[in-house]
């Protein structure tokens, strides 16, 4: 014969509850399909929006190697125009979404090669 126990837990209302709010900030998606052009003297980068409602802009991040990009310049549009590079060398380039001052994590990488 097998005994089936039951449980049941009572909460009561006014008998010492207490509300609390949880509050985080979650990161912005980032940006997708980064492409380059040519233009005179430099590259333009374009991308397609974060899928984050809310994106007020965008960092553009470039480096002459994958793993150590600094940040390059902002963008309130889906595009920028990179003036500074320099004939023989390959970039790497990768943008980030931000809202409310939280930035998304970097991009897929685009490789510019001069």
């Amino acid at each position: 014969m097998k005994r089936v126990w039951l449980f049941a837990i009572i909460l009561l209302a006014g008998c010492g509850s207490s509300s609390t709010t949880v509050t985080r900030d979650i990161s912005p998606l980032p940006p997708a399909n980064i492409v380059g052009a040519s233009v005179p003297g430099g590259v333009l980068l374009s991308w397609s929006p974060s899928s984050t409602n809310g994106v007020s802009g965008y960092r553009i991040y470039r480096g002459t190697s994958p793993d150590a990009l600094t940040l390059l310049g902002e963008s309130e549009g889906l595009s920028y125009t990179d003036s500074t590079i320099e004939s023989g060398n390959t970039y790497y380039y990768s943008v980030t979404a931000v809202k409310a001052n939280v930035e998304s994590a970097q991009s897929d990488q685009l490789i510019w090669g001069t």
